[in-house]
Formats: structure tokens, C-alpha cells, sequence
């Protein structure tokens, strides 16, 4: 029991530890997409919400947003992010990361 006991702990901190904050929001350590929206995509199956959706020259994950009220997508870093006429939040770049 105490083998378990101590397993457990050993591997939340481990856990802890590799969390320091360091990783840009939608890539990894590697600047590996994440699936957060605006990560670059191919698939559906690339984006956490399962939304991948076409744009000018890319392919980003996004999400369903309100027509005409730009307030519905999330910012893109500090950038605003329009809704686009198909009511999917439309960036003018995928985030900074590779598949």
C-alpha cells in the first residue's frame, strides 16, 4: 500500500514539474500543433472541437461564432478574429505551429 501510495505522489509531481508555463499557447515544446483553435489542420481530427475548416490559403481549427458580431471569437494572442459569412470564427493566419 505504501509502494502506491508513493507511486501516486512521485507521479504528480513529476506531473508538476514538467508543467513551468514556458510552451506559447496552441504548441508545444516543439511548436507541435495542439488542436486549439487556430492551430493549423488537415482533419476534423487535428482540432480538439473536431472543427477544421477551410480558409484563403490554410487550414485552421475553429469554431462556430455569431454573424456580424465579431465578439464571439475568441482573440487570436492579441489579435481580433472576424466571423466569417459561413458563422466560423475566420483568422487571417493558422497559430505558429506544425502538424
Amino acid at each position: 500500500m505504501r509502494t502506491l501510495i508513493w507511486l501516486v505522489a512521485s507521479s504528480w509531481l513529476f506531473a508538476l514539474a514538467a508543467c513551468d508555463g514556458s510552451t506559447p499557447p496552441g504548441a508545444d515544446a516543439d511548436h507541435h500543433c495542439t488542436g486549439v483553435i487556430y492551430d493549423h489542420c488537415i482533419t476534423e481530427h487535428d482540432c480538439m472541437n473536431m472543427q477544421c475548416m477551410p480558409f484563403q490559403a490554410f487550414m485552421a481549427c475553429t469554431q462556430q461564432c455569431t454573424v456580424g458580431d465579431d465578439t464571439t471569437c475568441p482573440l487570436q494572442g492579441t489579435t481580433a478574429v472576424t466571423c466569417g459569412a459561413n458563422a466560423f470564427c475566420a483568422p487571417a493566419a493558422p497559430n505558429d505551429c506544425t502538424l
